[in-house]
Formats: C-alpha cells, sequence, structure tokens
C-alpha cells in the first residue's frame, strides 16, 4: 500500500465496548478505501481474540 500510514491507539476497549470497537473498525475500513494503511492497537490480557490480526 501506498498511502499513508495511521496508527489509532485505543487503551479502552474491551469486550463490552461495542459501539466503540464498531466506530474503530468502520473508521479503519473508511481509512483503508481512501488509499492508506490503518493500524489498530489495542491492549489485550493473554491471546489476542481469533479473527485478529496486525493490522485491523
Amino acid at each position: 500500500m501506498s498511502g499513508l500510514r495511521i496508527v489509532r491507539w485505543a487503551n479502552v476497549v474491551s469486550g463490552r465496548s461495542g459501539r466503540l470497537r464498531t466506530a474503530l473498525r468502520n473508521l479503519g475500513e473508511d481509512y483503508r478505501a481512501a488509499g492508506q494503511d490503518p493500524v489498530l492497537v489495542v491492549p489485550w490480557r493473554g491471546r489476542p481474540p481469533s479473527g485478529t490480526h496486525g493490522g485491523e
């Protein structure tokens, strides 16, 4: 990807923050659609949930 890498740091995302997680995911999709390279950093205890990976 040749766009700008945008790193978002969310230190309050938990299993019960559904609207916040949805907003962060949608924002990342919009950045990607605009040609950017979005990265979301969130804290996890233990192993990350299944379906997660380095980017969004």
